[in-house]
């Protein structure tokens, strides 16, 4: 019953407004106005950041977050084995996202029981989004807890800005389809909301191994509410579920009779503003089935053979924290305390046998944080920062206790009018999820003896901006201390190494005109490891153009193919075409055409024991969109 609560709220709210919409007009100016909530809630003091502006996520036709992520510089977008969308560094393999976190405003979706959640909220439906900024090179702490090597941030509508109501439809390839409804308005006592919902499903080419069907989909619903009033509160309530494909799973012969995943994440958030203070309070409830039958076996850690795996996790999130900021002259003190509970209630179903009480180890973890970011006005053009932050782990197993910290030292800089500097050292880790530490009935055996693994950068960039062009030129130098990996006995072990890598990137943008310009960039990584596990290389151009009532967008992305030796496979290089095309009716209605992965030829993800197979199929799809007076 508790785990529809949010369900019904939601679907209860959507009907409020959805056919009543303030003055067309006014709507078409909003729409229309070069978005400003990109400018402010950008943090050049956070790290190298991307920022994708409303205007831009339109023309890409930006459904999910899928079509934002896949050409973020030193990353590719690649599915594993378990048919989840991961990011992985280049030249590098990041399992379970550990190195990503999303954040949707203010409430990191997070997972209990695996740690990052891109594998869950990769298909998350923008639909109410206004903007998304990245950071790369390590979050900074106004961003939470746990450190990621990227952080995505999507920044919703604002109520207060948005004016009208709004419904969408798409329909395309394999009888894949969308259908989405947005509403604002305002209630009594100047509280704006937003309300949406969605509805995704995305039909891939079925696969075929040693005579068996591999069946690729996803089904997605995403319901969300933002209640709020200026410099007062912000109350969110939001529920995602994501059905797809489990790929191959665990099987041996990866022949599996039947691969599925289900998820839920459902959440409520409240932050309330005390005049400089920002007190925050969420609680998150995440729900995980992951069904993997193989008829041809599925050995577990312990060596016991099994055709039918069903597990499945009900986790909660819990997290409070208070921030606040003094200025005093030249001098700026953000800081504040944090509090984040994780637990875990597995159920573990092996060939018909209950198997739940098998759990040997932590069941849940504790964070307490406090923080201090100092910056210094140096000049009127320059700014220096030092962050620190402690920390203590609290697992619930064996009364063990981490105590660890975190620390960055930055410079942001105007060496001239044209020309931006940032630089920025830090040491920050990354703590062990509870799938590592956690010794289930699983495949692969958790470990209760792993430490964080320890993760230092020294970066930098700079960023010349002309009136019609901007260049940019960065490095980044990565050492990453005893890593968590699965040894040959199937066990999470960290392994005595040091892997160091070597990013370069430069970018260049020229704009025509407000409507019209061209994006390019290239990267590439070199490091110590023996081979690669991911590209080491890429790069993307992008177009974006308007003419009369016609927007269009056009993007292809390179990723270099390697040798993967541990899978003996080769991966050829990737090219990614994608085409997408807008017109604008009237003042009520746009139809849009979009091709994605026209050429077939997208990198591909090796499979252990499979072969390597697509994250993006070859897709054309369909939308119209009415806009309500």
């Amino acid at each position: 019953m508790k785990k529809h609560i949010l369900y019904n709220i939601l679907l209860a709210l959507l009907p409020l407004n959805i056919w009543a919409v303030e003055d067309i007009d006014a709507l078409l100016n909003h729409y229309e106005e070069e978005s400003a909530l990109d400018l402010k809630t950008k943090m050049d003091s956070s790290g190298h950041n991307i920022v994708y502006t409303r205007d831009e996520l339109d023309k890409m036709q930006a459904h999910t977050l899928k079509d934002v992520i896949k050409s973020i510089r030193q990353l590719t977008m690649m599915d594993n084995e378990f048919g989840a969308t991961e990011l992985q560094r280049a030249g590098a393999y990041c399992a379970n996202s550990a190195c990503v976190r999303v954040y949707v405003n203010d409430q990191e979706m997070t997972s209990g029981f695996f740690g990052g959640a891109l594998g869950i909220f990769s298909n998350y439906d923008l639909g109410h989004i206004d903007h998304i900024q990245i950071y790369l090179g390590g979050n900074a702490i106004e961003f939470g807890n746990e450190y990621g090597f990227i952080t995505i941030k999507m920044y919703t509508k604002d109520p207060d800005r948005e004016k009208g109501s709004s419904v969408g439809l798409s329909y395309g390839t394999n009888d894949s389809y969308r259908v989405n409804a947005l509403t604002t308005g305002k209630l009594d006592n100047n509280i704006g909301y937003l309300l949406y919902a969605s509805k995704l499903k995305n039909n891939k080419d079925t696969l075929e191994h040693k005579g068996y069907d591999v069946p690729r989909y996803s089904d997605n619903l995403n319901l969300f509410a933002t209640f709020k009033r200026e410099n007062d509160f912000i109350f969110e309530v939001s529920r995602y579920e994501r059905n797809h494909d489990g790929l191959t799973g665990f099987g041996d012969q990866k022949t599996p009779t039947r691969s599925d995943r289900e998820s839920v994440y459902q959440y409520l958030s409240l932050t309330k503003y005390f005049d400089t203070v920002k007190l925050q309070i969420s609680y998150a409830q995440e729900e995980l089935g992951i069904i993997n039958n193989d008829y041809n076996g599925i050995t577990l850690y312990d060596g016991s053979f099994t055709t039918e795996h069903d597990i499945g996790f009900d986790n909660e999130i819990l997290r409070m924290n208070v921030k606040d900021s003094k200025v005093f002259g030249k001098h700026r003190f953000f800081y504040g305390v944090e509090y984040q509970h994780k637990g875990i209630k597995p159920s573990f179903n092996i060939d018909g046998v209950n198997r739940s009480n098998e759990l040997d180890g932590p069941d849940g973890l504790d964070l307490y944080s406090v923080f201090l970011e100092y910056q210094y006005k140096f000049s009127e053009d320059t700014v220096l920062l030092a962050t620190g932050k402690l920390e203590r782990y609290d697992q619930h197993y064996n009364d063990r206790t981490d105590n660890l910290s975190q620390s960055r030292l930055g410079i942001i800089s105007n060496l001239s009018e044209n020309l931006l500097f940032k630089g920025f050292i830090s040491e920050n880790y990354i703590y062990p999820s509870l799938e590592q530490l956690s010794i289930t009935p699983r495949p692969v055996k958790g470990n209760v003896d792993l430490t964080p693994t320890d993760i230092d950068t020294i970066s930098a960039e700079f960023t010349y901006k002309a009136e019609q062009y901007q260049f940019g030129l960065g490095y980044l130098k990565m050492y990453t201390i005893d890593p968590i990996k699965i040894n040959a006995d199937k066990t999470y072990v960290n392994r005595k190494i040091e892997a160091i890598f070597d990013d370069f990137f430069v970018n260049y943008s020229y704009s025509f005109n407000k409507d019209n310009k061209v994006m390019l960039e290239y990267f590439w990584t070199d490091h110590n490891r023996p081979f690669n596990q991911s590209p080491s290389a890429g790069g993307h151009i992008k177009l974006f153009n308007t003419y009369e009532d016609f927007d269009f967008y056009t993007e292809f992305i390179y990723r270099e193919g390697y040798t993967h030796k541990v899978f003996d496979m080769e991966v050829d290089d990737g090219y990614d075409l994608t085409a997408a095309i807008t017109y604008h009716m009237d003042s009520t209605t746009t139809v849009s055409l979009k091709g994605q992965n026209l050429l077939d030829k997208a990198i591909l993800a090796p499979i252990r024991g499979l072969y390597p197979v697509g994250t993006l199929d070859k897709r054309v799809m369909l939308n119209v969109e009415w806009f309500f007076r």
